[in-house]
């Protein structure tokens, strides 16, 4: 089972990479309650295709270049790589929403999008995956997160940052243990209320 995650916003907000990155450390941190933060290596990266004319255009069609500017909407699919504990990337957009723009003109046009997300039992692409939806919804001063798949089963396909934050672990634990911890929470909550993560 995959997770979409999205936040939307009316307003083509630019969000500062260290602010995003400083912010996503803070709230992983947070919830699984570790205190120091936990040493991350995040980075962001772009995918940007290769001319033609590139010794490796016949290998592949583009490459992963590291993002320092801010990020504006776009059609370009970014990396949030976090190397130490998770060893990979959360994959996301920032773009224009054409399909909530036609339905509706009072909705807001832009969303950032996580798409696709397979979290699995005591993962920490969880703690990321959620550390990071929060972090934005804060750089784009939104208060809602858009969950259609079901993953936090909130009322309807919104949830707060508020609700999110409430799975937040109070026990002093381990990282694994606050891992396991928080993964438990986020399935029973979908259990109890209908969701589908189980």
């Amino acid at each position: 089972m995959s997770y979409s995650l999205y936040v939307r916003t009316a307003s083509p907000t630019a969000i500062d990479v260290e602010k995003l990155i400083v912010e996503v450390s803070r709230v992983a941190s947070l919830l699984i309650n570790q205190s120091p933060e936990l040493p991350f290596e995040f980075e962001l990266q772009v995918a940007k295709a290769l001319e033609a004319s590139h010794p490796d255009y016949e290998k592949k069609k583009w490459e992963w270049q590291n993002v320092l500017q801010p990020i504006v909407p776009s059609n370009e699919l970014f990396s949030f790589n976090e190397k130490k504990f998770l060893g990979y990337g959360i994959h996301f957009m920032y773009r224009f929403d054409e399909y909530w723009q036609e339905s509706d003109a009072n909705v807001p046009t832009y969303e950032f999008v996580i798409p696709k997300m397979r979290p699995r039992n005591d993962d920490m692409q969880l703690l990321i995956c959620t550390a990071l939806i929060i972090a934005v919804a804060h750089c784009l001063s939104e208060e809602i997160v858009l969950d259609t798949s079901g993953l936090w089963a909130t009322n309807g396909d919104e949830i707060s940052v508020a609700d999110l934050l409430k799975f937040q672990i109070s026990e002093e634990v381990s990282v694994e243990e606050g891992l396991h911890l928080l993964f438990r929470k986020i399935r029973n909550s979908s259990s109890e209320r209908g969701g589908e993560y189980r």
